[in-house]
């Protein structure tokens, strides 16, 4: 029982360190993605887009593209602020 325990608290932490602080430090357009695309498919309706491309506007800005399964595409402002994503929707596009 104390060997499960002991597993799951470091899988778990495994898993959740990485994920907390990533956007931390300089964020990137690659991370700002991952964690976009990540955001939009964990919700109870499933995969819902299919790539996300974001361009580094400046240290902290960026502006992404969101494609989703049915193809159309979704504009989104991005600002990482304290290791998170706020993020501000365009209209549908498609």
């Amino acid at each position: 029982m104390v060997k499960l325990a002991v597993i799951s608290l470091t899988l778990g932490i495994g898993v959740a360190f990485p994920a907390s602080g990533v956007l931390h430090s300089k964020p990137s357009s690659a991370l700002v993605e991952q964690r976009l695309l990540h955001q939009m498919n964990a919700g109870p309706d499933g995969t819902l887009t299919r790539s996300v491309r974001c361009l580094q506007a400046s240290s902290r800005e960026f502006s992404c593209t969101l494609h989703s399964i049915r193809s159309t595409s979704l504009g989104a402002h991005v600002v990482v602020s304290g290791g998170s994503l706020e993020t501000v929707w365009q209209p549908i596009r498609g």
